[in-house]
């Protein structure tokens, strides 16, 4: 394999792992894709949907990687049972991708922002950040009907 293809194996994998946990074995396309820090989502890619990657970026060179809180900015969310949905799926995501990434062996340090803060080291270090454009609930009338089958 070419460096440049392990990198683009690896990078496809984070964000493989970022669409599962978030949509468990369900697929969803983005809604409007956007560009970050100057690099826009272009590539099609199998596994990942859509994704961007840096000229000469290079994920081995990266030993830690600090998970933040992906925030709801759902523009649909309309009461506090919405807010209080968004916030325990943001959680449960966070927690998810966190471990996750323990389990791919990528990095020797994953830090979970949620619980400590990322100390300043000299071994160089990625961010993930993002946030959860659209969270759905499904049907409510399907809600109700499991809540009074299943108890």
């Amino acid at each position: 394999m070419t460096g440049a293809s392990t990198v683009r194996t690896y990078l496809c994998l984070i964000v493989g792992l970022l669409v599962l946990a978030g949509c468990g074995s369900r697929r969803s396309s983005p809604d409007n894709p956007m560009s970050a820090g100057g690099l826009t989502p272009s590539i099609q890619d199998a596994e990942a949907g859509l994704v961007g990657v840096a000229p000469g970026f290079d994920i081995r060179r990266y030993k830690i990687i600090a998970v933040e809180v992906f925030p709801v900015t759902d523009p649909d969310m309309k009461d506090a049972g919405d807010k209080a949905f968004a916030a325990k799926m943001t959680s449960r995501f966070q927690l998810e991708l966190v471990r996750r990434l323990n389990e791919s062996g990528l990095f020797q340090q994953i830090v979970n922002t949620s619980q400590t803060q990322l100390k300043p080291t000299n071994a160089p270090a990625l961010r993930l950040r993002g946030s959860i454009t659209r969270l759905g609930r499904g049907s409510q009338a399907a809600r109700n009907t499991c809540a009074r089958v299943g108890g």
